[in-house]
């Protein structure tokens, strides 16, 4: 009878300790850190994360409203300029794609497209060069470059022998680079960046 009686009390203490590793070490069960609730591994935790980098080109609108009556409806980190050329290799700038219409322009017929490249503290005559090098890399015979001395510190414009409805601006100010891509069929569109590029000057003198 005291066999039994031991045998009973070794099975339960057996099914005791069986029962108590299941619901510690069961996904989504109270014990070994796990929540009550399964999380399935299909679900993604989307991490907000403040950006670092300043919004030059909403510096640049904020410098003079009343002259740069245009509004940012896209911004967008990018590894392109002009929308085809690859900069994925230049891993000491991050470039941003700001796409800008006027205020008044309720249907965003006409905007222009700012490509702003960051590079680091007196890196962006190297920036420049090596982003001019990787273009012409890219452009074959479908376009060419007009080196520019009158806009900002270094610049040229790529003409695209495919787009001609398209004008394509870049200029270095300083420890930035900007590439303006603009409408041709409107004059007052090209005006508009020669007066940004002249802000930006001054802001560079500020800042």
């Amino acid at each position: 009878m005291k066999k039994v009686q031991l045998f009973i009390i070794i099975l339960v203490v057996i099914i005791l300790f069986a029962a108590g590793d299941y619901f510690v070490n069961t996904p989504g069960s109270i014990g070994n850190g796990a929540s009550i609730i399964p999380v399935s591994e299909t679900d993604e935790i989307n991490v907000q994360v403040p950006d670092p980098y300043q919004n030059l080109t909403q510096t640049l609108l904020d410098s003079n409203p009343a002259q740069f009556d245009y509004t940012i409806v896209k911004r967008d980190r990018t590894k392109q300029i002009f929308e085809k050329f690859d900069m994925s290799s230049l891993g000491n700038v991050v470039i941003y794609k700001n796409t800008l219409k006027k205020k008044s322009d309720t249907e965003g017929l006409n905007p222009i497209t700012i490509y702003e490249i960051q590079a680091g503290n007196n890196q962006g005559r190297l920036a420049y060069l090596n982003l001019k090098l990787r273009l012409i890399d890219q452009m074959g015979v479908t376009g060419n470059l007009n080196e520019v001395t009158e806009f900002g510190y270094n610049g040229f414009f790529y003409n695209d022998l495919n787009n001609k409805n398209t004008g394509f601006l870049l200029t270095q100010i300083k420890d930035n680079i900007y590439g303006f891509e603009y409408n041709k069929s409107d004059e007052g569109n090209f005006q508009t960046i020669q007066n940004m590029i002249n802000a930006l000057m001054d802001l560079d003198l500020i800042l």
